[in-house]
């Protein structure tokens, strides 16, 4: 399967890449557990990620401009106020 690059994603594919980590963030959720924000970059863009549900183990794992596998499904993010 070809490289499929961040400008080329669309909702709903699965993705499973290796992208550049350009930003980090350890966030609570509103029940209390934590989860990771990512900025994921390549040579043609970013994308925002999250991983749910983290444990400690899991937020040490990595850092900001680390490359990292990425496994998962592309979705719209949507805000509410």
């Amino acid at each position: 399967m070809p490289r499929r690059f961040v400008r080329e994603l669309t909702n709903g594919e699965s993705i499973d890449e290796v992208f550049l980590v350009s930003e980090k963030q350890i966030r609570p959720t509103r029940n209390g557990t934590t989860y990771l924000h990512l900025d994921l970059r390549d040579r043609t863009g970013v994308i925002a990620a999250r991983l749910w549900n983290v444990n400690e183990q899991q937020t040490r794992a990595f850092e900001k401009g680390d490359f990292l596998a990425i496994r998962g499904r592309v979705q719209p993010v949507s805000y509410t106020h």
